[in-house]
């Protein structure tokens, strides 16, 4: 089997198409980044071999920037995709070699999920800073697709799911000898996930295809059919994988003994501690914890309402500002909110990783965006875990919780499914292993911990709640305060009690903040009921605006018409610093 190989002809190729690009796309919209410190991959070389036997070899180079001391990088790449029909498929992968480029090896694990494989190159007992090479091999089963009228490789070639800018990106597909010159198609696919943009250039060259793009890319190439081997992905097989579960123990004892395994662990590092047994009336949030931070502490969950309420809760802070808007549909018209950029954030030491990756998010393609625009463009796709994460690690850095909460959950319940899956197909095995798996999602929900620092600010932020849902009963404590509705507008938010927040405040003479513009100020008094409107419309859209993502394709062709988009077809993922 041939390795792909970079040499100096093909990098001056690259060279040239790289700055043709830069030219052609200059003006184009700024790439998405979830870190802003500096930290980037300067450049990204992919380097694919289709071999005549249909296996397809890779080699990345990729250039990371290193502007603080770090161990290494992880690239993760996908091996578990679904075709048009909802059927699940694999691209298995075999990883050969890490070097820098100059023939020096790095230290590399591998690790592997039901996602796909994680490289992860580096040295624990070594950091690194500056500007450094990592050049990644491997060959991939089952990633060329077959057609009627032709067959093609369709490559995420960079993957969309970085956790740093990447600035440039090249490709070169080599084919084999046997396809006939002038028969080649190309194809290709610039942004996030979900773009339909071809803002890349792109050539043929004998039976070598070059791209050139800045940022992520994916490309599509097309050649005759029955020229290529069909080696077709293989099925997983799930009964092989999960078939010593089936045998363990037996079978009516092994719900006993799990519900033993799992109270104990419950008892001894799931039980909170004894908070308070008096409900105390709070003035302001614990610890002058964020929006989120009280939200996770609350529920022990960071989701959409968190997202929401650290939108607006940066919009206070001056970050942005939010429009309401209309937007024309077909008969009727429909509420729309735009985002405003109002000041850089990237090198602000207040704003912390989460808020950064979110703003990233809101101003991936300039200085301003509606909530539609997110939605259609699926801006929050691949994000959103990071997002989350970056609240949980959050409340674990600040001593709420000893472990991420959604880590400690994923842990029990994702074994938990297994077990009540693998007992629907099992007769003999149904009923130990239907029970085993509800009780360890069961114990997976209630296991997560606050640590005595979490369970004292859980009393604070009860107490506050209170506050803000019975704000007329406590007048007293908030007329005083200067803009405090909107200081508090984020936390009522994570609470579920903006509608009896801002009731406290109707018909009264507030000033319309500089963060927002709307219909709930007017006339010099403040709308109660039109703000609560505007705010569940918010919501509404913004809930639909981060959990919408495209279908992902496993057997549709990059060239068919609305078929192709950016972190379509097979490669893909992503990755960061460590």
């Amino acid at each position: 089997m041939k390795t792909a190989k970079i040499g100096m002809s093909s990098w001056l190729t690259r060279a040239a198409l790289a700055l043709a690009c830069a030219l052609a796309l200059s003006g184009a919209a700024a790439l998405p980044a979830l870190a802003q410190s500096g930290e980037e991959i300067r450049s990204f070389a992919s380097d694919i071999t289709v071999q005549p036997d249909g296996r397809v070899s890779v080699t990345e180079t990729i250039v990371y920037f290193f502007p603080e001391p770090r161990h290494g990088i992880f690239r993760d790449i996908p091996t578990s995709y679904t075709d048009d029909q909802g059927k699940n498929f694999r691209i298995p992968l075999e990883v050969r070699s890490v070097d820098d480029g100059n023939g020096r090896r790095w230290n590399y694990a591998l690790e592997s999920s039901s996602y796909g494989l994680r490289v992860k190159i580096g040295d624990a007992n070594r950091t690194i800073t500056g500007e450094q090479t990592y050049v990644i091999n491997y060959s991939a089963v089952g990633a060329l697709r077959y057609f009627d009228d032709h067959d093609e490789l369709y490559w995420n070639a960079t993957g969309t799911e970085w956790q740093v800018p990447l600035r440039r990106a090249a490709v070169s597909v080599h084919l084999p000898d046997n396809i006939p010159g002038g028969k080649i198609d190309l194809k290709c696919f610039t942004g996030p996930a979900g773009s339909t943009a071809e803002d890349c250039v792109k050539s043929v060259q004998g039976r070598t295809a070059e791209f050139a793009a800045n940022g992520f890319l994916t490309v599509v190439v097309g050649w005759p059919p029955g020229l290529v081997a069909k080696l077709l992905p293989p099925e997983p097989g799930w009964l092989e994988i999960y078939w010593p579960l089936l045998l363990f123990g037996l079978p009516f004892i092994v719900p006993l003994l799990a519900f033993i395994f799992l109270f104990s662990r419950w008892w001894r590092f799931g039980r909170d501690l004894k908070g308070s047994p008096t409900l105390v009336v709070q003035y302001d949030p614990p610890d002058q914890a964020t929006p989120a931070e009280v939200g996770t502490i609350f529920d022990e969950r960071a989701g959409i309402n968190e997202i929401s309420a650290t939108i607006v809760h940066l919009a206070v802070r001056g970050f942005l500002k939010i429009r309401e808007t209309e937007k024309q549909g077909l008969v009727f018209k429909s509420k729309d909110h735009e985002f405003i950029k109002l000041k850089d954030y990237a090198m602000d030491p207040t704003v912390k990783s989460y808020e950064n990756a979110i703003l990233a998010t809101l101003f991936s393609g300039g200085d301003s965006v509606t909530l539609s625009a997110l939605r259609d463009r699926y801006a929050f796709q691949g994000r959103l875990d990071v997002i989350k994460n970056g609240m949980y690690d959050e409340t674990v850095r600040l001593g709420y919780f000893d472990r991420s909460p959604e880590k400690v959950r994923n842990a029990y319940v994702g074994v938990g499914v297994v077990l009540l899956v693998i007992g629907i197909f099992t007769a003999v095995f149904a009923f130990p292993l239907g029970i085993t798996g509800a009780l360890l999602i069961f114990f997976g929900l209630i296991m997560p911990r606050r640590t005595a620092q979490g369970v004292a600010a859980l009393d604070h932020a009860k107490g506050f709640r209170e506050y803000l849902s019975q704000a007329e009963k406590y007048r007293l404590q908030w007329q005083e305060k200067e803009n405090i509705f909107e200081h508090f507008l984020p936390y009522a938010m994570v609470f579920g009690v903006v509608d009896k927040w801002s009731k406290a405040f109707e018909g009264l003479a507030l000033r319309q903040p500089d963060w927002y513009e709307g219909s709930a100020f007017s006339a010099g008094a403040f709308h109660a009921a039109a703000f609560h409107s505007a705010f569940n419309s918010f919501n509404s859209s913004m809930s639909s605006a981060v959990t919408s993502r495209p279908s992902q394709s496993g057997s549709g062709s990059g060239f068919s018409s609305g078929g192709g988009f950016s972190g379509g077809g097979g490669g893909g993922g992503g990755g960061g610093s460590w």
